[in-house]
């Protein structure tokens, strides 16, 4: 049988680290609709709908999980949404939006 109900879409976050009490609580809470573990970058980015980037590292540069070759292989349509953008940026192809240029194309994903 065939449902056409939509998909529900998927999120992608890495707050904890893998095995941490808080992981497991976002694990509990969300149900395994959020992945929590960091080794799961690559394929939670390439099956999202949503990649929300927050990290923050104090005093340092946010590291780059997301490399334009990631970016590259994500869904067209997809959104990436760098909160770190003002750390350094999570993802290689964030820069500061604006509001008269809040969005823009990478790879036929909307940053």
């Amino acid at each position: 049988m065939v449902s056409s109900a939509p998909r529900p879409p998927r999120a992608l976050t890495a707050p904890h680290p893998a095995g941490s009490r808080d992981a497991r609580r976002g694990d509990e809470r969300y149900a395994g609709r959020v992945r929590t573990a960091a080794y799961e970058l690559e394929r939670a980015c390439l099956e999202a709908d949503l990649a929300t980037g927050t990290v923050l590292v104090p005093g340092v540069r946010a590291p780059r999980l997301v490399s334009n070759e990631l970016a590259g292989r994500m869904r067209p349509g997809s959104v990436l949404v760098d909160i770190s953008t003002d750390q350094g940026a999570c993802s290689a192809d964030s820069r500061p939006a604006t509001h008269a240029d809040p969005t823009y194309t990478v790879h036929g994903s909307v940053f």
